[in-house]
């Protein structure tokens, strides 16, 4: 993966939020039953997976770089 995710203050504190929110789902859901805590993680880490997947898809790709030319190159 290319780039930073987070860009500014905004943006990592939606991740840090998300990251929270996450983990008080497994959490909650393991309290519940170990079984459907492993069910949760199983779940959201096949949804972080797609997400992710599907976000490098969505990206534009950068221009091909131009090769030099014969002209271009200096004589020896």
């Amino acid at each position: 993966m290319t780039g930073n995710p987070l860009r500014d203050e905004a943006t990592a504190f939606h991740w840090v939020l998300g990251a929270v929110v996450v983990l008080a789902v497994i959490v909650a859901a393991s309290w519940i039953s170990t079984w459907l805590g492993i069910a949760v993680v199983v779940l959201l880490a096949v949804v972080a997976a797609w997400w992710l997947m599907s976000s490098r898809r969505n990206r534009p790709k950068p221009p091909p770089a131009e090769s030099a030319s014969v002209e271009d190159t200096p004589e020896p």
